[in-house]
């Protein structure tokens, strides 16, 4: 195996390593977001409720419409 073919292999070693770190970084950083926007999205919903309940349309529908993009933004993160 000449010293180029060695480097190579090095290289693409490397590249692979970082890879798989990178791949599991994201996924940790999917993980959190995605139990930060949950718990986020059951606030939201439970606000919504206690403003329905005091009779403030407008509060439980901000508070709906706010825990519904949450959890669109949970949907992308897959």
């Amino acid at each position: 195996m000449s010293d180029a073919e060695r480097r190579a292999k090095e290289l693409d070693s490397i590249i692979k390593r970082y890879n798989i770190r990178l791949d599991n970084e994201n996924s940790e950083l999917k993980r959190g977001l995605k139990e930060k926007g949950s718990n986020e999205c059951e606030t939201q919903v439970i606000l919504a409720e206690v403003f329905a309940k005091r009779g403030d349309t407008v509060g439980a529908t901000l508070h709906t419409f706010l825990a519904q993009k949450i959890n669109d933004l949970l949907n992308t993160l897959g």
